[in-house]
């Protein structure tokens, strides 16, 4: 761990360099403490990192789904959250990581997709839309797997609100939405 307080397990996982993972993984083998390790809770929010992330959410954020499977494969907690109570899966949907979402799904079949996380009460779906662009095939994917699309908030925005008020909304993905309601009166 540096003098910043990552890890470089963390730091192998977000340059997606697999065989560092693997020859670090080697080294720490069954030593959850450090395969887990999260960042300082303040985090380095001026390039956009969360605190408490763990080599996971980088892997899983910035880096690939082969990344984020070694580190399962060598025991890697995917419940810790970073400080927003934001699970791996969920940093995945804010960043946009299509692949990475998939092989999610495919490690975790039974991951409640719908269930409200975190300190906002955001969902993969609320989560994929909230930022950035180019989220169409994202958004499309979650339906397929069950994700509803007009979930709320803890503080009351609905996924179709934080979609419009996305700065890069794309016309095509508030469409897939509203075709995809279930309930119009909730969005």
């Amino acid at each position: 761990i540096d003098r910043e307080g990552v890890s470089i397990l963390t730091y192998a996982a977000c340059m997606n360099d697999t065989d560092a993972l693997r020859c670090i993984l080697k080294e720490i083998e069954g030593n959850s403490e450090l395969i887990d390790a999260q960042i300082p809770k303040s985090g380095f929010v001026y390039v956009g990192i969360p605190g408490s992330c763990t080599a996971l959410i980088g892997a899983m954020v910035v880096g690939s789904p082969q990344a984020a499977e070694i580190l399962l494969e060598a025991g890697a907690n995917p419940y810790i959250t970073e400080k927003n109570m934001f699970d791996p899966l969920l940093c995945a949907c804010v960043y946009g990581r299509l692949e990475n979402v998939k092989y999610w799904f495919e490690k975790f079949p039974e991951w409640e997709i719908n269930r409200e996380r975190g300190k906002f009460g955001s969902t993969p779906m609320l989560s994929a839309v909230a930022l950035g662009p180019n989220r169409l095939k994202l958004v499309e994917y979650l339906i397929s797997k069950g994700a509803v699309v007009d979930g709320i908030s803890y503080n009351g925005t609905s996924t179709l609100t934080a979609a419009c008020a996305n700065d890069d909304a794309d016309p095509r993905v508030i469409r897939t939405l509203l075709e995809n309601s279930r309930d119009m009166k909730m969005i």
